[in-house]
């Protein structure tokens, strides 16, 4: 299994971010064994995420004890903050002073996951 980083966006207060298709429905009408995958919640934009947030959190999880981080509020966006949980799942070998120093962008999109491969 390869290391990975992963990000998820949380959304402090329960919000419904998902449209269902027009066309599910009339898919399984016709063909009943289909299985259609949704995700409960996807924020198409960034700026989704700070209409009900309070918080600005990052937390690496996953470490050694040693490494564990949070961070309150650091970021400010109308009038509100955004949740972000930062979980960085890696191998032992994979924890350097390499992998410390280096610093990554956390790009807009849903459902994020960095690959973090050993030099």
């Amino acid at each position: 299994m390869q290391p990975r980083l992963t990000v998820a966006i949380l959304v402090l207060q329960p919000e419904w971010l998902v449209r269902r298709s027009r066309y599910v429905r009339f898919a399984l009408q016709f063909t009943p064994t289909v299985i259609i995958s949704e995700p409960n919640q996807i924020a198409f934009i960034i700026g989704y995420l700070s209409r009900s947030a309070d918080l600005v959190a990052v937390e690496v999880v996953d470490l050694l004890s040693a490494f564990a981080i949070f961070v309150g509020p650091v970021m400010y966006l109308r009038q509100r903050f955004v949740g972000i949980l930062v979980g960085v799942d890696i191998g032992i070998p994979a924890v350097r002073v390499d992998f410390l120093q280096e610093v990554a962008a956390v790009p807009d999109e849903a459902g994020l996951v960095f690959e973090v491969v050993p030099l």
